[in-house]
């Protein structure tokens, strides 16, 4: 079965209508918890029937089949993938303000880490040698352009780096 939940039919595809929007406050901060869409997907193993006419679905499918999910950067994409290969249903989510986007470029000795934040956040550059302890190497206010670098020579083998919002 898979079920989804959408505030506006005509916002959930993007061949013609465009996406759906997750929605900001007055002065581009993102709005927590509002722009959800649910799906409900359980139907990977066997189908099982029933009216499956709920009010609050918007599309109701008895079809065997998996959610596939396609993330990049701030653009969600989810399709109903059938058995047999079919696509079914999909819908697409860009949120307008989103989490870091970081890429890492790494030498003989040195490391650069490159990424875009929220201008005015705190973020930590955060480093690990076993993907378990994990020590802020650096803290950082995004600027207003968002963009902002991490230079390290030297770094341990082997590194781990994340970036964590505070």
């Amino acid at each position: 079965m898979w079920v989804s939940l959408f505030p506006d039919e005509e916002a959930r595809e993007t061949n013609g209508v465009g996406a759906y929007l997750k929605p900001e406050l007055l002065g581009s901060n993102p709005a927590a918890n509002d722009g959800a869409i649910y799906s409900v997907v359980g139907s990977s193993g066997q189908i099982s029937g029933g009216s499956l006419n709920h009010a609050a679905h918007f599309l109701s499918l008895n079809n065997l089949g998996s959610m596939v999910l396609d993330i990049t950067t701030n653009r969600l994409d989810a399709i109903f993938l059938r058995e047999t290969g079919v696509t079914s249903d999909y819908f697409t989510i860009i949120k307008t303000n989103f989490a870091p986007v970081t890429h890492i470029v790494a030498g003989n000795g040195w490391l650069n880490i490159n990424s875009a934040g929220i201008p005015g956040f705190g973020y930590d550059v955060q480093r690990s040698t076993d993907l378990v302890i994990w020590l802020a190497v650096t803290n950082l206010i995004a600027p207003p352009g968002g963009l902002f670098q991490y230079f390290e020579t030297n770094p341990p083998s082997p590194s781990f780096y994340r970036l964590r919002q505070h």
